[in-house]
């Protein structure tokens, strides 16, 4: 079963997410309490890979399919962002002004200001090298050609973002695949609609056409596409 919270559907909501997430193996990235998304938003800000400044704004005219993760992440990261990508592919197809958005959350180390080098970096190591992380963010945009903007921040935007979205992170030890460290984090799949308020959420076990058709339904509701 999956869940998918809307702003006009979240009441009596919390037993349903409750119960899923007994029901599945979510040790990695947990889902988390419900929320409700008029609480999720706000203020927030980031840096894309040319170190360009990426505010709400930026999101205005589109639906956004927002996930939070780290481009170096072996477990619900790469499941998520394949279907977000083709989400919003099937969503443009439909004449809906859609675009798939990935935060990485891994935060560069304390005190090293760097700009987004185009260097080119092994990304098969997994520590808290800033230069792997851009590497990895790199290839991972490289993947998807031009369908995924693949975004970061400063520390400080990171943790005002992850605040503004109620996004639970914290570095704990490698899990199997990965090495140096792992970061368990929520896995929400946030719809930004194009006046760039939360207007609900879903998670990696929907299958695209699922959030597809969920964006859909809110953007006839809204008048907006």
């Amino acid at each position: 079963m999956s869940t998918i919270i809307l702003a006009s559907a979240y009441a009596g909501m919390f037993a349903e997410v409750a119960a899923q997430a007994r029901d599945g193996d979510h040790s990695h990235h947990s889902y988390g309490p419900p929320i409700s998304p008029d609480q999720l938003g706000g203020t927030y800000a980031f840096l894309d890979l040319n170190n360009r400044r990426v505010s709400a704004a930026d999101f205005e005219g589109r639906w956004t399919l927002l996930f939070f993760g780290y481009a170096r992440c072996r477990s619900s990261c790469p499941v998520a962002t394949p279907k977000i990508v083709k989400a919003a592919r099937m969503l443009r197809e439909q004449g809906v002004k859609a675009q798939a958005a990935f935060v990485d959350i891994e935060a560069p180390p304390l005190g090293i200001v760097r700009r987004a080098s185009r260097t080119p970096v092994a990304a098969n190591g997994h520590d808290h090298g800033d230069m792997n992380r851009i590497a990895a963010m790199r290839a991972l945009a490289k993947t998807y050609d031009g369908q995924l903007a693949v975004l970061t921040g400063t520390r400080g935007q990171l943790a005002n973002a992850a605040r503004a979205f109620m996004v639970a992170r914290e570095h704990t030890p490698p899990r199997k695949g990965e090495e140096g460290h792992s970061i368990n984090h929520s896995s929400r799949i946030y719809f930004i609609a194009p006046d760039t308020k939360v207007a609900g959420y879903g998670y990696p076990d929907s299958d695209p056409a699922e959030l597809a058709a969920t964006v859909a339904k809110l953007s006839r509701k809204k008048g907006v596409g």
